[in-house]
């Protein structure tokens, strides 16, 4: 078949989709347009044969085909014309027209059903609902008439994310439209074109294609194509539903081709995607990453060269190839500076895909290399791989969960990070690991070599006396701001106890003045509710307590 049968049936059948499913709107001026614009995108010219083609289209005996009982009783009419002698043979261009009008005309079946009276918003309704349950037909003439706005509003934004799902699933149509209204795509629309019109039946197809478009790059092969391709030729899936668990795997760009076909082109694949349900398949390798470095000036205690050197280490991560961007080890002298640099990390990130976790709420399952991963669960939500975990109290990792941890840390391991079930591996070597840990013990110094490694000063007196008066404003604040301070020596009592302390201590003497109606709390106020508790301060008081050096 020559080039042009092939590209004038394909384009018929699309303008006939259009004509059965808006036509009735559309006065013969504005159906001619449309004509003309279905002919530019399918790369046919317009000259008198296109003219002649339309002025048949629009014949009485083919306009009165409106659906398949009209073109039942037209072709009955043809027959019985034939039988009693009469000139009722149809031309070749009249056979073709009609053959694609009952194409078409079966697929607006298929999407509007048989009612004739339907309002240009019902037609909007139904084609609207038919793509979303992924009818490609639907998608196609839906995205066409949104972008020349044809019974609808135009709307090329939309238009175009439509076409684009339609050429992602290798309709010849989506990728025409892409090639004429989404040019900086142009040469992903041409290599899957490449890949699915090479044969020797369409190759001149695909060369006139180039040719009308004067597109003069070689083109590639696209492998995803051809897997949908061989999917097609095998019944896994179909060419007018898009299918999108199969979808999901076929466009990972976190999975190897060849895992791909491994999950896709085999006779358990349903049975094999199935195993796949809640593994984030699509999330995005690379993603959105900013930092907002000011978050470092209105911070509680002013810790400039630790600050400093944690957000360079993002800003590596964020500029650098993730091969050569180490993991960070942040290691703290007390959970208040725990707390601190992860609530400055958080805000740094802002719209950042980031998740902050308590390592002591993990349990083997979420670091094991399986669909359970909290990495994997995780990813599902912020759809990217460049997300950013903040792991905090990660000195509570022991044994098999911190092997699990050394191997996330190993770029190599998440460039290829192997699922048991189903067999096949994951590229997540674009997330970003900050792990936050409290004291220097020998499973944080094993990790600290695998890091780049940011330990923080101990607490100052002075800076111990901040720590309890943003303590104490904050748990006031959560106590509803309730009307009482502390004297001068109470909060100097409190300075020889840890900060996970203080805030027992804080939050215990509040509730007492609460109930108690007190406006103010001293030293004595303190030592009752130490009593009450069993808390006992430091052995040495404020500082020195083996090994390293905390308040």
């Amino acid at each position: 078949m020559e080039v042009f049968d092939y590209l004038t049936q394909m384009f018929l059948a699309e303008y006939f989709l259009l004509d059965s499913t808006a036509g009735r709107f559309l006065d013969e001026k504005e159906r001619k347009k449309a004509f003309s614009e279905l002919a530019r995108i399918y790369c046919i010219p317009e000259n008198q044969k296109l003219k002649k083609l339309f002025t048949e289209t629009e014949e009485e005996h083919f306009r009165s085909i409106a659906d398949i009982s009209s073109y039942e009783r037209f072709c009955r009419l043809l027959e019985f014309g034939e039988k009693s002698g009469q000139d009722t043979t149809l031309n070749a261009e009249e056979r073709m027209i009609l053959s694609q009008k009952r194409a078409a005309l079966s697929v607006k079946q298929e999407i509007l059903g048989d009612d004739m009276a339907l309002t240009e918003e019902d037609v909007y309704t139904d084609l609207l609902n038919a793509a979303m349950n992924g009818n490609i037909d639907a998608i196609g003439i839906l995205a066409f008439m949104e972008y020349n706005g044809i019974c609808m509003f135009c709307d090329n934004e939309s238009a175009i994310k439509r076409l684009r799902l339609c050429a992602k699933w290798n309709c010849i149509f989506g990728l025409l439209m892409g090639i004429a209204y989404d040019s900086e795509n142009k040469k992903c629309y041409y290599d899957r074109l490449f890949t699915i019109l090479n044969n020797e039946n369409r190759k001149g197809l695909f060369t006139h294609i180039c040719k009308t478009g004067a597109y003069e790059a070689v083109p590639e092969k696209d492998s995803v194509a051809g897997i949908l391709e061989k999917a097609f030729g095998q019944g896994i899936i179909k060419r007018n539903v898009y299918d999108r668990n199969f979808a999901k795997v076929a466009f990972s760009q976190i999975i190897s081709n060849d895992d791909k076909k491994k999950l896709l082109l085999n006779s358990n694949s349903k049975s094999r995607l199935d195993a796949c349900y809640g593994i984030p398949f699509d999330s995005e390798l690379h993603g959105k990453f900013e930092i907002d470095v000011s978050v470092a000036e209105d911070l509680p205690l002013k810790r400039d060269s630790q600050v400093k050197k944690i957000l360079q280490n993002l800003m590596l991560s964020k500029r650098g190839p993730a091969e050569i961007c180490s993991p960070l080890l942040v290691v703290t002298s007390d959970s208040f500076l725990t707390d601190m640099f992860c609530d400055m990390l958080t805000r740094a990130l802002g719209e950042t895909p980031n998740v902050l976790i308590d390592a002591g709420t993990l349990n083997h399952n979420d670091l094991a290399p399986d669909r359970d991963n909290i990495i994997l669960r995780k990813l599902s939500e912020t759809k990217t791989v460049r997300t950013v975990f903040i792991i905090k109290n990660c000195e509570e990792l022991e044994g098999a969960m911190l092997d699990d941890l050394h191997n996330l840390l190993d770029y190599s391991y998440r460039k290829k990070f192997p699922l048991a079930s189903p067999c096949v591996s994951l590229d997540l070597s674009e997330v970003v690991f900050v792990l936050i840990a409290q004291g220097r013990d020998a499973d944080i110094t094993d990790i600290a070599p695998e890091c780049d490694t940011v330990y923080s000063e101990r607490l100052s007196l002075q800076e111990k006396k901040t720590v309890i008066k943003a303590l104490f404003a904050r748990r006031k604040e959560a106590f509803g701001n309730i009307g009482v301070e502390m004297t001068e020596e109470g909060a100097d009592y409190l300075l020889c106890f840890d900060t996970v302390k203080l805030q027992r201590i804080i939050d215990g003497v509040l509730k007492n003045a609460l109930f108690g109606k007190s406006s103010e709390i001293d030293k004595d106020d303190i030592k009752t509710v130490c009593k009450e508790q069993n808390i006992v301060n430091s052995k040495n008081g404020f500082g020195y307590v083996g090994g390293d050096i905390y308040a």
